[in-house]
């Protein structure tokens, strides 16, 4: 088995898209409709493989912060606000593009999207973005650990497994039918 690591990842996103809660899910299995959005998370997230025990140090960064010094970079947008994902456009042509990276459309379990998949396929085609991309959502955990476990593999090893998850399953959810 594999020695633990520690890798730096970039979490990039405009405010309110899900950052904070993204890592505090995976930290205590909680989802908080409220927090502190001022409030810079330098967390570790430690990840239980068939390769070792792994570890992503997680960090929000800033609009004009450098991604150069970070393992990986998850590029996250919300889903229901499209001017998000403009932004992440941007910071995606401008990025580093020797570092693994995953993008992320987070509050899939909302109703009024204004990105869809269409819009996402266009953009990586159009501008010939070689980009892993997965629908997310820190309210139900759907796809939870996917851009995590896609970074540790492009990272350590293409056969890498998680062998359990970091924090709790998802709270019951409950639609309502209009």
């Amino acid at each position: 088995m594999a020695a633990s690591n520690t890798y730096k990842i970039a979490l990039i996103g405009t405010g309110d898209v899900g950052k904070t809660s993204l890592v505090i899910r995976h930290t205590t299995g909680l989802f908080r409709k409220e927090y502190n959005s001022e409030q810079e998370i330098v967390t570790v997230i430690p990840f239980n493989t068939n390769m070792g025990m792994q570890h992503t140090k997680i960090a929000e960064l800033g609009d004009h912060s450098s991604t150069e010094s970070y393992d990986g970079i998850i590029y996250m947008f919300d889903l229901t606000r499209s001017k998000t994902f403009d932004y992440i456009k941007i910071r995606v042509l401008n990025g580093p593009s020797k570092i693994p990276s995953v993008l992320v459309g987070n509050k899939t379990d909302m109703r009024d999207r204004e990105v869809l998949w269409a819009d996402v396929e266009s953009f990586m085609v159009e501008q010939k973005v070689a980009i892993k991309y997965y629908d997310y959502s820190s309210k139900s955990n759907y796809n939870f650990e996917k851009p995590f476990l896609y970074l540790l593999k492009q990272l350590i090893n293409p056969n890498l497994e998680l062998i359990d998850f970091p924090a709790l399953p998802p709270p019951e959810l409950r639609y309502e039918l209009q």
